[in-house]
């Protein structure tokens, strides 16, 4: 069948209803990785997560997956049937049981698990094919080309004949044509090869699963046919995984870029899944945004820098620096060789200045932080000067404190404040001051240890 062939439209919310989804991760591979391939990461996300993500959003009955253990390590729960690991022949079991519990589902879905790039699309069509045709299976194939991988097809005047068991590389028959791990099947087929099939399925779940479909008596089996090889790339050895990694994040990029987003040099801007950035954002080379991030509008995230699981605002600029778990307001300044740790909230036009580190810290809007200091576990206020090479002491060796610094401080260069301590409003430390007590509202303290030199309450702040 031709990529072009005519299929049953679905509406998206009701394109998956009545069908069963079951991912198959028993047959991936563990070749040249502790865990296989299906949870090597992918653009942010595991190649499994990405399946998921894409088969979810067609709403179908239910979602199982054989080989299971693996999954549960990296906390994919809750919409997929989990099914405790006791060897394959029990997850096909219990995968039976479901499926005859299940008195909406009519057809199941069988997806190999190492496939991230497959298009929701796809599936769309090959179902589309399966009912339109209304055989006990719908077998996905493709052409080969270079490198593709899949089960070669042999057929008969345009009627499927077999499936093979093995690779194209061993295929005795020279076919081109190659079923790559996906299927659309009758749900009571399904079962009966559950029930009388273990030993084949077992071994390789999708390769027999197809092996038992045309073997079975009267059984026809149909084949929905694409062109593009690339949408069904397996991950077999880290060669591929780079391959797929270069494809979809070629397709996050040009997305981005549609939006309004400038790359300078688009090949290196490493841009996960699920990343959010607004119209005007500038993206220099040799840039890093992880799944996740949320980037405001008017941004400039200059060379060099690395930014996780964080959310910035709009009209920010970032120079050359890693920012992890944190918050940043509109019009900030951050860098250049910043580290923004975990639990860092910034609020507007707050300035971090050059080589700062910052950890579990909020500071408030205006906020000028110097260049090579430290904060760590501390509340900073709004219109805060905190001078060059200051340092927020927050380890004893046993325990971090936590240290407040009010609005309006003035915390001079050098400053080491041993917490837990608390610097008024408009208070003022003067430069190399090692303060270990509180300082009140207006005050200034120096010295080592520093000690009060006058009181200055109600102290107007000049600009800076």
């Amino acid at each position: 069948m031709s990529e072009e062939q005519s299929y049953v439209p679905f509406s998206p919310a009701e394109s998956l209803r009545g069908w069963h989804v079951i991912f198959d991760l028993s047959g991936t591979s563990y070749d040249q990785w502790d865990s296989p391939s299906c949870l090597q990461a992918v653009a942010g996300k595991t190649s499994i997560e990405h399946l998921i993500d894409c088969v979810a959003a067609l709403s179908p009955e239910g979602i199982s997956c054989i080989g299971v253990d693996a999954t549960r390590d990296k906390g994919i729960d809750g919409f997929i049937q989990l099914i405790k690991s006791r060897g394959i022949e029990y997850e096909l079991d219990k995968i039976n049981e479901n499926l005859k519990r299940e008195d909406d589902v009519t057809s199941t879905l069988l997806v190999r698990g190492d496939m991230p790039l497959i298009e929701g699309e796809t599936l769309l069509k090959l179902i589309g094919q399966h009912r339109l045709t209304n055989t006990d299976m719908t077998v996905l194939t493709v052409r080969a080309k270079g490198t593709t991988r899949g089960l070669p097809v042999s057929r008969r005047n345009g009627r499927i004949l077999g499936i093979s068991s093995q690779l194209n590389e061993v295929n005795p028959h020279g076919t081109e044509e190659l079923a790559v791990g996906i299927y659309a099947t009758d749900t009571n087929a399904m079962i009966d090869a559950l029930e009388n099939g273990k030993a084949a399925l077992s071994s390789n779940f999708t390769a027999g699963m197809a092996a038992l479909s045309y073997q079975a008596k009267d059984s026809v089996v149909d084949a929905f046919q694409i062109s593009e090889a690339s949408e069904v790339e397996p991950i077999r050895d880290r060669i591929s995984l780079a391959n797929v990694n270069a494809k979809l994040r070629n397709k996050i990029r040009e997305q981005h870029m549609k939006n309004g987003v400038t790359l300078v040099d688009p090949s290196t801007s490493y841009i996960d899944t699920n990343v959010e950035i607004g119209f005007g954002t500038t993206i220099y080379p040799n840039v890093s945004i992880g799944t996740g991030c949320k980037i405001g509008r008017n941004c400039r995230i200059h060379s060099n820098s690395q930014i996780t699981a964080t959310s910035v605002g709009d009209n920010v600029e970032i120079i050359q620096s890693v920012i992890n778990g944190s918050e940043v307001g509109d019009e900030c300044h951050v860098g250049p060789s910043s580290h923004l740790r975990p639990g860092t909230f910034l609020g507007h036009q707050v300035h971090i200045g050059t080589s700062v580190e910052t950890k579990s810290v909020t500071i408030g809007s205006r906020t000028h932080v110097g260049h090579f200091s430290y904060l760590g576990d501390a509340t900073v206020g709004s219109d805060v000067n905190v001078g060059a090479g200051t340092i927020v002491a927050n380890y004893d060796g046993t325990t971090k404190h936590m240290s407040v610094i009010g609005d309006g401080a003035f915390i001079g260069s050098g400053t080491v404040l041993v917490s837990p301590i608390s610097v008024g409003n408009h208070a003022k430390t003067a430069a190399g001051a090692i303060v270990i007590n509180d300082v009140g509202e207006g005050e200034l303290v120096l010295g080592v240890p520093a000690v009060t030199k006058y009181d200055r309450p109600n102290r107007e702040v000049s600009d800076r």
